[in-house]
């Protein structure tokens, strides 16, 4: 039941973070809010990481080098909705996004 609450809650967070960050993205441009989404992104995660939260272990070393991939590509999501939402309204842009995360997996 968990797991259904867990992503019940992140598609609710998604829609919102969208919408925020698309509102970001127009006052400070859809890059310049990616790097402002991840710079606090970064606190908080380092912030829970500190206070002892921790869902593994934490190792840097040894990773293959295409798992790094993950924050180039992030930042490339979040200025892409940052503009996209923007000009195409979060539902739609959901929608896009879920058919094309269907279609590739």
């Amino acid at each position: 039941m968990l797991f259904y609450l867990l992503a019940a809650g992140n598609g609710l967070l998604s829609a919102l973070s969208r919408l925020v960050n698309a509102a970001l993205g127009t006052v400070a441009g859809s890059l310049e809010g990616s790097w402002i989404n991840h710079v606090v992104g970064t606190a908080v995660a380092a912030a829970l990481l500190l206070a002892g939260v921790s869902t593994g272990t934490l190792q840097l070393g040894g990773l293959p080098w295409y798992y790094w991939i993950g924050g180039c590509v992030g930042v490339g999501v979040v200025a892409a909705s940052n503009y996209a939402v923007a000009r195409i309204g979060a539902v739609l842009f959901g929608m896009l996004m879920l058919a094309m995360q269907l279609a590739a997996s």
